[in-house]
């Protein structure tokens, strides 16, 4: 790839909303054992495959991502999908201002898309003003046939749908995703915590040894 390349896949990633810190994800960051595995599978399907996916699971286990890794690679490869990735704040402040001025046209953007990633939808709790722009997205999306989103979550399908209430809305979202998955898996900022403390632990002692103080 020569500079000019580079340039314009940096470009394209900027505007479908990927921030700095995702342009260095990749599938090699993943340790894929047994609780996280169906997760990496599907992610990796996801960038030859148009599917749709419905990813859960506690915070910080990596799906956010591992889903900007997938969908990244797929703009990468086809660099003609319109894509964007969602973050749930932005989508709330989005809908929000969209309401006050008694307007659609953000969701309607977005189903406009052809690759779409919405991260961590319904975190903090939800308002019927944001819970009824998530069934219109999604019904708006299932309507024209489409694929290639992907939807991360805390709240698995049963929780999900405690939230959607309506069965119709229930009924089209779950038949919306191709495949629902659960991320499971130690939160990974815990786990880098707990070896930062046993490698401090370890130094501590290797250090008292070498004064004599420990034996």
């Amino acid at each position: 790839m020569n500079d000019e390349e580079r340039r314009q896949k940096l470009e394209l990633l900027k505007k479908s909303g990927f921030e700095p810190v995702h342009m260095a994800y990749t599938f090699e960051d993943f340790e894929v054992t047994g609780p996280t595995k169906n997760n990496y599978d599907a992610c990796r399907a996801f960038v030859e495959n148009p599917l749709n996916l419905y990813v859960y699971g506690p915070a910080g286990n990596g799906k956010t991502r591992l889903a900007i890794t997938a969908i990244k690679n797929r703009l990468l490869k086809y660099a003609d999908e319109y894509g964007r990735v969602i973050f749930w704040e932005d989508f709330k402040n989005a809908v929000m201002a969209d309401m006050r001025n008694d307007s659609t046209e953000y969701i309607d953007s977005l189903a406009r898309r052809k690759c779409l990633l919405i991260d961590d939808i319904f975190r903090n709790g939800v308002n019927e003003t944001t819970k009824a722009a998530i069934i219109r997205l999604f019904e708006k999306w299932g309507n024209h046939g489409k694929k290639k989103l992907i939807v991360t979550s805390n709240k698995d399908i049963e929780q999900l749908s405690k939230i959607l209430e309506d069965d119709r809305a229930v009924s089209r979202t779950v038949g919306l995703f191709d495949m629902i998955i659960e991320n499971a898996g130690e939160d990974y900022r815990v786990r880098n915590l707990k070896e930062k403390v046993v490698k401090a632990g370890q130094d501590f002692n290797a250090r008292a040894v070498s004064l004599g103080v420990m034996k």
